[in-house]
């Protein structure tokens, strides 16, 4: 990369909202594609050849612009790095994540993007810390989805934000708890209608119950 520069480092919580929360821990990078400090220009020819090297060298790295809602850079997580923060983690084997061929961004439908920034790569010291090709393990539900008592459901939320769980179907009640990005919740009534959304009863692993929306502006908050 030409004249690039670090236009985000690790430890930067609640430094760039856009992020996240995958700059709150260590292993987060951003790089500037520009030709700085000079022209400012994006080196278009560089971008394929930076991610392929940092992938090689042991990186989750994506290009990100507009198209994402973010100015043009690079985007790379530190794969087996200790210091991840969850959202970072996430970016890895999440839902949306890399090991899994995707782009690493949450979609408010709940259907993940195919990864268009390079090929995956997956090192034997990779292996060796855990991690493994999770492509041929996906299996997606489109959207519209229909909701099972008793079955296992994930919650879907941007990185950094967290689903209420109320005492009870509607904005009146307390909230209880707060559910974080692909927290699993097992499905045990539902639906009700009550203030303009639609909530469903859901239990955590830790036997917590509370009431959920399952959209909010359209986006989907709860998905399989």
């Amino acid at each position: 990369m030409t004249n690039q520069g670090i236009t985000q480092g690790s430890y930067n919580a609640g430094g760039v909202a856009l992020s996240f929360g995958t700059h709150d821990g260590g292993g987060a990078v951003d790089i500037s594609v520009r030709d700085l400090p000079h022209s400012w220009d994006i080196r278009w020819e560089d971008i394929p050849r930076m991610i392929d090297a940092l992938r090689r060298a042991g990186f989750a790295a994506y290009y990100r612009d507009e198209a994402d809602g973010m100015s043009p850079h690079i985007h790379a997580i530190a794969v087996g790095d200790a210091d991840l923060s969850r959202a970072a983690a996430l970016q890895l084997t999440g839902r949306y994540g890399y090991f899994r061929g995707f782009d690493a961004l949450p979609q408010p439908d709940g259907v993940p993007q195919p990864d268009d920034s390079g090929e995956l790569i997956l090192c034997n010291w990779m292996r060796e810390l855990g991690y493994e090709d999770l492509r041929e393990a996906v299996t997606l539900y489109t959207p519209p989805y229909e909701f099972i008592v008793g079955e296992l459901y994930q919650i879907n939320m941007t990185w950094g934000q967290e689903l209420n769980m109320r005492s009870g179907p509607g904005l009146a009640f307390p909230v209880v708890h707060r559910l974080p990005h692909e927290i699993e919740v097992t499905m045990v009534d539902g639906p009700r209608r009550s203030d303009g959304f639609t909530w469903w009863l859901v239990r955590l692993t830790d036997g917590t119950l509370g009431w959920s929306v399952d959209a909010i502006d359209g986006a989907l908050t709860i998905v399989r």
